[in-house]
């Protein structure tokens, strides 16, 4: 039986009141949830979100080998 490795990446989002730049969005992720949660930040627009989302999707697809099916 081979092991198949689950990630998972959290995105949470609000709005901080009276800032210039009110979205706030903090991301952590793993590339296997057996490791728990390996890494996080917070940013503070949608373009940025978009780009962690993209890098860790990357890195999954990277670390996984070459496409199988």
């Amino acid at each position: 039986m081979t092991h198949t490795r689950t990630g998972m990446l959290f995105i949470r989002a609000w709005f901080e009141d009276g800032s210039s730049r009110p979205l706030r969005a903090t991301i952590q992720s793993t590339g296997d949830v057996t490791n728990g949660i390996e890494g996080g930040r917070t940013v503070t627009d949608v373009e940025a979100v978009c780009a962690q989302v993209r890098i860790w999707l990357e890195d999954l697809e990277e670390s996984e080998g070459p496409a199988r099916g």
